[in-house]
């Protein structure tokens, strides 16, 4: 890891990717393939971050506020930013409680209005 300037995430057996806690075998028909590391900076192991990082958010949500979310639907990306909704329609606001605590009674469904919006 000293010998590379960002994150290794993945890595490359001759053309296939692999995770790093994949065991990497000989190949008897092409002897020893070429390894090579891939980090975060690559396009390959940028995405791979992505997905992670995406997975471990959904993961967050669906702790926090368990069934009631239902299933999350991601809308669009905009540079590294991404927009997710539930899919079930509600919409979700965080409360200060919840900011302060963690807690799932920070948490409240309700119809976004004017009057509430970036309240809180």
């Amino acid at each position: 890891q000293e010998k590379y300037d960002a994150p290794i995430i993945l890595a490359r057996v001759g053309q296939k990717l692999v995770e790093l806690n994949k065991e990497v075998g000989e190949d008897a028909s092409r002897g020893p393939a070429e390894l090579t590391f891939i980090t975060t900076k690559e396009r390959d192991g940028h995405k791979t971050y992505e997905r992670g990082a995406t997975m471990l958010f959904l993961r967050a949500v669906n702790r926090v506020l368990g069934k009631k979310i239902g299933k999350l639907k991601l809308e669009y990306a905009i540079g590294d930013a991404l927009f997710f909704s539930p899919r079930s329609g509600r919409r979700w606001r965080i409360t200060s409680a919840g900011m302060k605590n963690s807690s799932r009674s920070g948490w409240r469904r309700g119809r976004r209005s004017s009057s509430s919006a970036g309240t809180g």
